[in-house]
């Protein structure tokens, strides 16, 4: 799709037009990463990297000194789109690129006096250093995402929720979020963000797209499998009806097929549950939480409430159910 679309355009318009190319190549990489599971498609992101690729090469060729801010901007954005598709092949030499970039778009972001995404990239940062040295990944403080919250609404107040640098704050929260797995907060902010952008600034944009893909993976709900060979990862598709069945899909080899729920597959946390079936702690039953962990010594999950009002509790497998929708509200 990409070597074709650029075939075209060099037949078509002159070669003082390359800016053109760069605006085409930009929706083939957002399209890519907003397809739902391009993760697990190695023929989707070979096309996403070609298309950043020679972006980088179109940029690098460019003499557009009028559309200069526009061209560094889309620099970083097929810089960044390059990271997310080499971080995907899991491979020491993948997350050293990844790094780089985003170095990169740290120092671009530091130049423009834009704390909110240097915040972000410097958390990217973190996570890929982690995944390179094979350690668990730091979680976000307590501190830091009241920090971010506030931020946020301070820019809100101070420019409008529609502004292009309060949008920019709110992503650098749902990273924050994310990494936190802070799933009912995030996903509910997602969404609400989503329609802001899109409504803004269209939905080709790239703050827009890059909101949609958080939104995407907001709402994954995953189980594992401990298996001889280590855990295997499963994306919950369906919820069937009351009973402990799954359809779910392989996130490695994207097999799809209905499971029943027992001591074998683990609900991973940030996963979205309701309790049901107490007795008792009956008040819990009916209750949306999200799981925290998984206590091997009693067998049960360690539930966090959205109401605030209540208190963690430990929950046996039996008694949880996997939500896939969250309500509008809590």
């Amino acid at each position: 799709m990409s070597k074709s679309l650029l075939s075209y355009i060099d037949d078509n318009y002159p070669p003082t037009t390359e800016i053109i190319k760069v605006g085409a190549l930009t929706t083939i990489m957002q399209t890519v990463i907003t397809t739902q599971g391009f993760e697990r498609n190695p023929e989707l992101r070979e096309e996403g990297k070609w298309a950043a690729t020679q972006m980088l090469e179109v940029i690098g060729r460019s003499r557009h000194t009028e559309d200069e801010e526009y061209i560094n901007g889309q620099r970083v954005y097929a810089q960044l789109a390059l990271a997310r598709f080499v971080e995907e092949e899991e491979t020491k030499e993948g997350y050293e690129m990844a790094l780089e970039y985003w170095r990169d778009a740290r120092d671009y972001y530091k130049s423009r006096g834009d704390a909110f995404s240097v915040r972000g990239a410097e958390s990217s940062i973190d996570r890929l250093e982690a995944k390179r040295d094979g350690r668990p990944e730091g979680l976000p403080s307590e501190q830091l995402l009241k920090d971010l919250r506030h931020e946020y609404l301070k820019s809100v107040k101070g420019k409008g929720e529609e502004s292009s640098d309060t949008v920019r704050s709110g992503i650098v929260l749902i990273m924050a979020l994310a990494r936190g797995e802070n799933s009912f907060e995030c996903e509910r902010f997602c969404v609400k963000l989503y329609a802001i952008s899109r409504r803004v600034h269209g939905p080709d944009h790239d703050l827009t797209g890059r909101i949609e893909s958080s939104l995407r993976q907001s709402r994954v709900r995953r189980l594992a499998k401990v298996t001889g060979d280590g855990p295997v990862d499963y994306q919950v598709l369906q919820v069937r009806g009351n009973e402990k069945k799954y359809v779910v899909m392989s996130r490695r080899e994207g097999d799809v097929s209905e499971i029943l729920f027992d001591d074998d597959y683990m609900i991973m946390p940030g996963t979205p549950v309701v309790c049901h079936g107490l007795k008792n702690a009956q008040h819990l039953n009916g209750k949306l939480g999200d799981v925290r962990s998984f206590d091997t010594a009693t067998k049960r999950y360690v539930v966090r409430f959205e109401d605030k009002a209540l208190n963690k509790a430990s929950v046996k497998a039996v008694n949880l159910r996997i939500v896939m929708d969250l309500p509008a509200h809590s």
